[in-house]
């Protein structure tokens, strides 16, 4: 083989020229290799990771979505069939809320009616079983209702825009919209660096917890879902300023997307998950903005994948947690949450 035809057959292999979606596709083949069996049946999950399991499955449909295919529709079925809504149900109302989103998702893509109920009946659950008067409002974070924080009400936002896009014609769940967001505006989570901390005290007080990319990035989903119910522009400017409070804030110096916790090198398996859903909802939100916003996410976003692809990959396609680099710590969740970053691109036609 001559210098210019390896040359080429390496390149190809390294993903160079590859879209968004090629590049997507080669990290979703690498994450199906994480996936459980158990005395050869399969459980619904990857890598035994519940909550995360959802964010795979949500990756994955996204990516179906956006490439109008079915490439991986047998991963939907699995997981219906091997994660039913009684475990979903486990005693954290943010871990059903993951499930009810990916849930809604496979119905998007799909048009399966089982996926779509199965979303509303989370949902329902979250209404009439989460959600009270204690801190004026606001869902708590578990059953055993300790804690009122942020992940739980954005998601609350985020499955309430998804069913009011779906059901038009019933106010039910735009006025919950509503009623999430006074409440969450009001709750003090979002401080005066428009950075949003994890939860509130048992007085009601912003506990000035981590601030982590999550709780940044899955607002900006629930506020681009109610702008799309509302037209208010303030909403958009909100989210602005959020995601780039976030920009400014919790990044590496050349502004590649950094969770808190690997300045010490110790996150956590869930943490793994947290950087890929901030940049899925950046990459919805960014649908809605104006062209000069559109390009500025768009820009970073692909500095983001391309920090991924050069620097925290291996040679089987899969990631690790600090995209940055160097690679370390691969696991089924930091591969989905690369996979994210990869469907942000496509979604946003790179």
């Amino acid at each position: 083989m001559n210098l210019f035809w390896f040359a080429f057959v390496y390149l190809v292999v390294e993903g160079y020229g590859q879209s968004s979606s090629e590049k997507a596709s080669r990290l979703i083949d690498a994450l199906e290799e994480y996936y459980t069996n158990v005395d050869g049946a399969p459980d619904g999950l990857w890598f035994a990771a519940w909550w995360n399991s959802a964010n795979s499955l949500e990756a994955i449909t996204q990516y179906m979505l956006y490439n109008n295919n079915y490439e991986y529709g047998n991963v939907i079925r699995r997981c219906f069939w091997h994660a039913p809504l009684i475990e979903t149900f486990s005693g954290s109302y943010d871990d059903a809320q993951w499930w009810g989103i990916a849930w809604y998702r496979a119905y998007e893509l799909t048009g399966n009616l089982f996926y779509r109920n199965r979303a509303v009946a989370i949902w329902n659950y979250i209404v009439l079983f989460g959600w009270d008067n204690h801190c004026g409002g606001g869902v708590w974070w578990s059953f055993e209702k300790n804690y009122k924080n942020a992940i739980t009400n954005e998601l609350f936002l985020v499955l309430s825009g998804l069913l009011a896009q779906e059901f038009p014609g019933n106010s039910t769940y735009k006025d919950w919209m509503k009623k999430e967001w006074n409440w969450f505006e009001s709750s003090g989570m979002i401080n005066d660096q428009y950075l949003i901390n994890d939860g509130l005290t048992d007085d009601c007080q912003n506990n000035g917890g981590i601030t982590w990319t999550y709780n940044q990035g899955v607002i900006l989903g629930g506020l681009h879902y109610l702008y799309t119910m509302t037209n208010n522009n303030t909403l958009l400017t909100i989210a602005e300023r959020i995601a780039d409070a976030t920009a400014a804030s919790l990044v590496y110096p050349d502004h590649v997307l950094r969770e808190p916790c690997e300045e010490q090198s110790n996150c956590n398996l869930d943490q793994h998950q947290f950087k890929g859903i901030f940049i899925r909802y950046l990459g919805i939100l960014t649908t809605s903005l104006s062209n000069g916003s559109k390009n500025k996410y768009i820009n970073w976003i692909t500095k983001n994948a391309d920090s991924i692809w050069d620097k925290d990959r291996n040679s089987d396609d899969t990631c690790g947690v600090v995209w940055d680099g160097p690679y370390q710590s691969p696991t089924a969740v930091s591969q989905t949450s690369a996979i994210d970053v990869f469907n942000a691109l496509t979604l946003l036609g790179q």
